[in-house]
């Protein structure tokens, strides 16, 4: 777990060095918000832990990592895509119980509603909420210990390509500004990202157990808690 603590540490270190940067001029002339206003794109790196929801137990965190590409279509609604590289894990390596590992890409397509940015469309400098939901393509490489007895549902290796459905609450706080000319039609600044995002599956596949009904209620599912930079402009 140390180094997944180092790595989170880390990524919210990083924002810090940003803070103390200009404040914002929201009152130069020609500056429009790019946060909160249709037409503003955004770039944004982040890592953070995946959290596995399957038929094994004894979940442990493993690292992910996402790149995303956004754009502010309209007032409080906006398109993102993104991809995910990430690991689940979970179980117990002996002769008796479950276990796997999961190496995981995601391909994400999200759209996010921004209720802030309806009735406040030209402030920029305060922390804004979104929701998101959408649709992401998971292509699972699992390895599963083989557990004897039809109740452990064991179906070996799992190398597959499954759709998920995602929905994400998140926080954007502005952290500094990067460029405020006045012959730019939009400003240009950082935000710190904070995001959770639950996949609920289709599959029960993902882990390499698929237990009998009786023992299976659910599919497989998993979610991701991350915070990275998100670059507006």
């Amino acid at each position: 777990m140390s180094r997944f603590f180092l790595v989170f540490m880390s990524l919210c270190w990083l924002p810090v060095n940003f803070s103390y940067g200009n404040p914002f001029q929201n009152g130069v002339p020609g500056i429009k918000p790019a946060g909160l206003q249709k037409g503003s794109f955004h770039i944004d790196i982040s890592g953070g832990l995946t959290l596995p929801f399957s038929d094994v137990d004894h979940l442990r965190p493993e690292p992910a990592f996402d790149v995303m590409g956004g754009y502010n279509f309209s007032y409080g609604l906006s398109v993102q895509a993104s991809l995910t590289k990430g690991w689940m894990n979970a179980g117990e390596k002996n002769e008796e119980d479950r276990y796997f590992l999961n190496n995981y890409w995601s391909e994400n397509f999200i759209i996010r509603f921004n209720p802030m940015a309806i009735w406040r469309p030209q402030v920029n400098s305060a922390p804004n909420f979104y929701l998101g939901t959408g649709i992401a393509l998971v292509q699972s490489y699992t390895t599963a210990q083989y557990r004897p007895g039809k109740a452990g549902g064991y179906k070996g290796n799992y190398d597959g390509n499954d759709l998920f459905i995602p929905a994400e609450a998140g926080i954007n706080i502005p952290v500094a500004e990067i460029n405020n000319r006045s012959d730019r039609p939009y400003s240009q600044f950082l935000d710190l990202n904070i995001n959770y995002r639950y996949y609920f599956g289709f599959t029960d596949s993902m882990d390499g157990y698929s237990p009998l009904a009786r023992y299976n209620k659910h599919n497989d599912s998993f979610s991701i808690f991350s915070v990275g930079l998100s670059y507006v402009f």
